[in-house]
């Protein structure tokens, strides 16, 4: 799964969008939703993830890589220090969703590689439901969807 964010900082919109392909590299299935609020970088891809991960848990995905271009993000859920930051309380939020899947792993991503999530999250800025499409052609039915 590929997790990224956008933002509309003048409305206060955060866009959320996710790609989950499958171990050929084919896309299965896409979620795009927009959070009212106005966050930092780590906090949007924070948020990003945990919503991302919650649908996926909710509609019983099978996840075992989940790519984001948020070094930060990556690096914080892969060790174990700890800060008194708002930030450290959604790496928790994220990290008590991760037992949903078998043997996740979070990694760092080049931002290049998250263009779809990106572009999924920038639909989302516009929509005014939560979108998701699960099966073959969900990647076209959504950019349909968006335009």
């Amino acid at each position: 799964m590929n997790v990224d964010a956008a933002a509309n900082f003048k409305d206060k919109i955060l866009g959320i969008g996710a790609v989950v392909r499958n171990h050929k590299g084919e896309v299965i299935t896409v979620f795009s939703r927009s959070v009212q609020g106005c966050f930092r970088s780590d906090e949007m891809e924070a948020k990003v993830l945990f919503h991302s991960l919650n649908w996926a848990a909710q509609h019983h995905l099978s996840i075992a890589i989940v790519e984001t271009d948020a070094l930060r993000i990556s690096s914080a859920l892969n060790t174990f220090h700890r800060d008194l930051s708002c930030f450290n309380d959604l790496i928790d939020d994220v990290r008590c969703l991760l037992p949903s899947f078998s043997e996740v792993t979070v990694t760092h991503a080049r931002r290049q590689v998250n263009k779809t999530a990106h572009g999924l999250a920038k639909c989302a800025l516009k929509a005014d439901e939560n979108v998701s499409w699960i099966g073959e052609n969900s990647l076209s039915y959504f950019f349909y969807y968006c335009k």
